[in-house]
Parts: C-alpha cells; sequence; structure tokens
C-alpha cells in the first residue's frame, strides 16, 4: 500500500508600483527567495525641453532588503535612493514603489557673448546664471555690453540666480556702447591737430629778399640756433644735468610748434 501526502510551500505577492516607465520583478515568489526588482527607464521626458522626471530610487514600505555594498545600509530603510536594482527578501507580501523627482529646464540665450546655466535642475533649486561678452578685442569705433536678463527672470547684473519652479526662458540682452568712437575721436583729432602745427612749422615756404625760398625754422644755423648744438662743448656738457637739458630742449620744442 502506498500513502501520498501533497505538500505545500507558501510564496508570497511582490507588487512593484511605479508611475512611469515600467517596474520589473513582480509576481509570487516562494517563501525565502530573492525577487531583483528593476526599473526599465530613469528618465521620463514629459515635454521636451521642458519637464521630465528621473527615478529617485525606491520605497521598500519596510521589507528586508539584501544590501551587499560596503556601505551596509540599514535593512530597515525605506529610502533606497541610490539602488536601481533592488534586491528583496521574499519572507511576506512585498510592496516596493518607485519614486520619480520631476526637473524643469532652464534655457539661458544670448544673441552675443557666451552664457552659462541652461540645463535640468530640481524643483525649488537656485541655480547661478551668468553672461560674458567673450575674448574678442573692443572694436575701433563700438563695443557690446550686457544690458539685462528679460524672460522668466529680470535682472541688470551680469550674475544672477533663478529659482526653479517651472521651466524657465532667460535671454541676455546687450547694447552698443559708443564710449570707443568718443576717445578714438579725440585722440584722432589730437593726433591731427599735432600734425597740422608741425607740418605748417616745417613746410610753410617763404621767399626771402633775393628771391631764394627758405624754411622758417629751419633756416641757415636755424638747426643749430634752435638746439644749440654749436654752443655746447663737450665740457658743458659733463657738467650740465641731463635732465634739465632734456627739459630745455622739450620747452623749446613746445614753444616752437606754438609759434612762441
Amino acid at each position: 500500500p502506498y500513502v501520498l501526502l501533497a505538500q505545500y510551500k507558501n510564496s508570497y505577492k511582490v507588487n512593484v508600483w511605479t508611475s512611469y516607465s515600467s517596474g520589473i520583478g513582480g509576481g509570487f515568489y516562494p517563501e525565502g527567495n530573492i525577487a531583483e526588482i528593476k526599473i526599465s527607464q530613469t528618465q521620463v521626458v514629459l515635454q521636451p525641453n521642458k519637464v521630465r522626471v528621473v527615478f529617485d530610487g525606491w520605497n521598500t514600505h519596510g521589507a528586508s532588503i539584501m544590501d551587499f555594498s560596503e556601505e551596509n545600509k540599514n535593512p530597515e530603510d525605506d529610502q533606497f535612493s541610490g539602488v536601481q536594482n533592488l534586491l528583496v527578501l521574499v519572507d511576506n507580501s512585498v510592496n516596493v514603489t518607485a519614486q520619480w523627482k520631476t526637473q524643469y529646464y532652464l534655457d539661458v540665450q544670448s544673441s552675443e557673448g557666451r552664457v552659462d546655466g541652461s540645463g535640468w535642475y530640481d524643483l525649488g533649486r537656485l541655480v547661478p546664471i551668468s553672461a560674458k561678452m567673450g575674448s574678442a578685442p573692443v572694436g575701433m569705433w563700438s563695443t557690446m555690453v550686457f544690458d539685462g536678463w528679460v524672460g522668466d527672470y529680470e535682472g541688470d547684473t551680469s550674475n544672477g540666480r533663478v529659482i526653479i519652479n517651472k521651466p524657465k526662458t532667460v535671454i541676455a540682452e546687450w547694447k552698443e556702447d559708443r564710449t570707443p568712437t568718443i576717445i578714438n575721436s579725440i585722440v584722432l583729432a589730437t593726433v591731427a591737430a599735432v600734425g597740422i602745427v608741425f607740418y605748417t612749422k616745417t613746410r610753410n615756404k617763404t621767399t626771402d629778399k633775393n628771391g631764394k625760398k627758405n624754411y622758417p625754422g629751419v633756416e641757415s644755423g636755424g638747426f643749430d640756433k634752435f638746439f644749440n648744438t654749436k654752443s655746447r662743448s663737450f665740457d658743458s656738457l659733463q657738467q650740465s644735468s641731463p635732465l634739465v637739458s632734456k627739459q630745455s630742449s622739450s620747452s623749446k620744442l613746445i614753444n616752437w610748434l606754438l609759434g612762441r
């Protein structure tokens, strides 16, 4: 005679809940087995270049978690934000929920120079932004200078901070600065004036009684007389101070240009 006895083993349901993407590893497991829970996609774009959600870990609701990392996290911890593949000891019915965080895109734009700060950021983040003209040389007559931020953020300085509570677009505005025109005009006018005076003093021809053309300031002996080269001896140059001689020559040159 034979006696057949049916034996049963407890199995428990592992539920994997997620608002986005899809969870892998749910189902019935025999008691004492280990269920490996995964998420198929860690990022889901809801609105291109505006809103997305990012996987932020698991809520195990008190399930026994197998952790083989060196850090030895507390198995009773419900938050495993840094773990994508979760190992659950099936000793009871298990509910595991995927957690997601919302991120918004900050678009920093500019028609000139360079701007920094664009990217995806968590809700509530305070993001620094900046605008720079770059390394291009200043123009001869004009240059572009920062004029302020417009859009979802307004500010007068090239460095600012934007609070992230929605998708935002910030645009840097620039204006033309004509200061180089004024400075360069003054410099060129000064050079032109000096050139005209010098040209007049050196090139204005005159005629003497004998009909011979003469040049004021460079007549016979004029150069020697102006710089007083003949009356200077080597001994007098040694005795005189170089600084005094230089100042005297400079004064004579200025007086000559001004017609004194």
